[in-house]
C-alpha cells in the first residue's frame, strides 16, 4: 500500500510546474493602461484636429492659397490696365465680376483655377469695397474696382455738362 500511496504523490507533484507556460491570472492592471493611454492619446490628437479645424478660419492666414506676401496698400488704388497688365501671363486674362454675396463661389471658382494652373491669370473686377479688399488680402493685386454704372438720370446730367 505505500508503493501505490508514493505512487499517486509521484503524479500528483508534475501537475505543479515551477515554470508554466501561460500564468494563471492575467496581469489586469497592464492591459487597461495601456489601452487607455492609446485611448487617450488617440482623443486628444482629435480633440487637436477638430479645433485646429473649428479656428483656423479666424486666425489671420497670411500664407494663405492665393497670398504673395506683398502689402495691401500698393493694391488700393490702381486702374483697370494696370492690373490687366500684371495678370496678363502669356498673353491671357481671365476676367470675372464679383460683388460681396458671391465672395464664396468666387473662393470655390478660384479653387478650381488653381487646380487648373491659371490662378496668375485672373482678374478679378469687385463691384464694391468690400470685395475689392477680401479680394486683395487673399490674393494681392488681381482684384480692380469698377463702380456700377450710374442710373440713366445722373448718367445724362455728367453728360450734359
Amino acid at each position: 500500500m505505500s508503493i501505490l500511496y508514493q505512487r499517486q504523490q509521484q503524479q500528483q507533484q508534475p501537475l505543479v510546474d515551477s515554470l508554466p507556460l501561460s500564468p494563471r491570472q492575467p496581469n489586469i492592471n497592464q492591459r487597461p493602461s495601456s489601452l487607455f493611454s492609446t485611448l487617450g492619446l488617440s482623443l486628444t490628437l482629435l480633440t487637436f484636429i477638430v479645433l485646429l479645424v473649428f479656428f483656423y478660419p479666424w486666425v489671420g492666414s497670411s500664407g494663405s492659397l492665393f497670398s504673395s506676401g506683398e502689402s495691401l496698400s500698393k493694391w488700393r488704388d490702381y486702374t483697370l490696365s494696370e492690373a490687366a497688365a500684371f495678370v496678363a501671363k502669356d498673353g491671357t486674362v481671365i476676367v470675372c465680376a464679383v460683388s460681396q454675396p458671391y465672395l464664396p463661389f468666387l473662393n470655390n471658382w478660384l479653387i478650381s483655377i488653381t487646380k487648373q494652373k491659371h490662378e496668375e491669370k485672373v482678374l478679378v473686377i469687385a463691384e464694391d469695397y468690400a470685395t475689392l479688399y477680401k479680394v486683395n488680402q487673399k490674393w494681392p493685386g488681381h482684384a480692380v474696382l469698377i463702380p456700377p454704372a450710374p442710373d440713366a438720370q445722373t448718367a445724362h446730367k455728367f453728360g450734359s455738362q
